[in-house]
């Protein structure tokens, strides 16, 4: 995962390389751009089967829900 603040509108180019830039059919590469939701924890990290429970999510773009 890498995050990047993108400092003001405008054309960008991405490129996306192996180690020794030799690639390979078989390489498989994702690229999801945006301003996306990504949890980097949750607590707690369990609970009873029957129980409620409120949970908090940490990360990036988490909208608040009240």
């Amino acid at each position: 995962m890498l995050s990047y603040e993108i400092p003001k509108d405008g054309d960008y180019l991405i490129e996306i390389k192996d180690s020794i830039y030799r690639g390979r059919e078989d390489f498989v590469y994702r690229i999801a751009l945006g301003e996306l939701p990504f949890v980097t924890s949750v607590f707690p990290l369990g609970t009873r089967v029957d129980a409620t429970t409120e949970v908090e999510l940490k990360g990036w773009n988490l909208r608040r829900r009240r």
